[in-house]
């Protein structure tokens, strides 16, 4: 990164320069910004920040810099500013439980899966892997014992909270709501920088690929399809025709009969190709 600048002036976006960036974060990201003053305020805090950081005081070479092809590190560092990563484990029970004893159940009882007895799983939008790991302790515990062959893709375009998740390291306020035998079986306690720590065991990180990927890709580096697909609470930040567009590719990646497990805030009555079950949870169709 360049050096900051001695004659920074702090300056704040235009309506023009707020549209600009947003159309910028939409195209690449596919986050849809509201044109309202609380956003523009709030993006232009974070790209008033880099610039900054990378030495630039007009916001307009700003922009410019951030098309270059060689500064995408640093359009990626604008992308995880503006990504929100809010997680945790054993997030959305109910949708879990109907999970355990539902479609863990299903998998169980379809030929097709048990000739192979094979399962892979994507957490696309995994933030800080709460998700990711969550999932695999229950695959573990409900289809592990039974032999079968566990994967899990856990996807983020944020690289910051992507290295979190590959760490696996979590304060004692973040573990609350996993369950006492969980902690026991699948979590080493220590220290971490100083505090009290709880780290996943390598038992555990075995079923799990963390990888970055920007889910408005034209390709995904992504070679199977999946029996599930969990992307909870994301479609929210993407307008309508990216969503559309994304549930159309998960469908694609979806094996016969496969999930797809949206948040809870991200209800749909009907998505082409799927069938609604409940809690949010859509399964394909044929």
């Amino acid at each position: 990164m360049m050096k900051p600048s001695a004659n920074y002036r702090e300056q704040y976006l235009t309506q023009e320069e707020y549209r600009r960036f947003s159309i910028l974060l939409n195209e690449r990201l596919g986050i849809a910004w509201k044109d309202s003053e609380v956003k523009k305020e709030q993006l232009g805090r974070r790209i008033d920040h880099h610039m900054r950081l990378i030495g630039i005081a007009d916001v307009s070479k700003y922009y410019n810099y951030l098309l270059q092809e060689e500064n995408l590190c640093d359009l990626q560092y604008l992308y995880n500013t503006v990504t929100i990563t809010m997680t945790k484990f054993f997030r959305e029970r109910k949708q879990l439980e109907f999970l355990e004893k539902e479609v863990f159940g299903q998998l169980n009882a379809n030929h097709s899966f048990l000739q192979t007895r094979k399962l892979r799983i994507w957490s696309a939008g995994c933030a800080s892997g709460e998700e990711a790991y969550t999932l695999a302790m229950l695959a573990d515990e409900h289809l592990g014992t039974l032999g079968w062959d566990i994967r899990i893709l856990a996807s983020d375009i944020n690289t910051e909270v992507l290295s979190e998740a590959k760490a696996g390291i979590y304060s004692p306020e973040e573990v609350k709501h996993v369950p006492v035998s969980f902690m026991e079986k699948y979590f080493e306690k220590g220290r971490h920088k100083g505090k009290m720590a709880f780290r996943i065991k390598p038992e555990l990180k075995r079923f799990i690929q963390f990888r970055v990927i920007n889910l408005l890709s034209d390709r995904y580096p992504i070679k199977t399809r999946f029996g599930m697909i969990f992307c909870r609470n994301v479609l929210i930040y993407f307008d309508q025709e990216n969503q559309s567009a994304l549930l159309q590719r998960f469908r694609n990646l979806l094996d016969e009969d496969g999930f797809l497990f949206l948040g809870h805030s991200e209800f749909l009555e009907s998505i082409s190709g799927f069938k609604r079950l409940r809690l949010n949870v859509y399964q394909k169709q044929s």
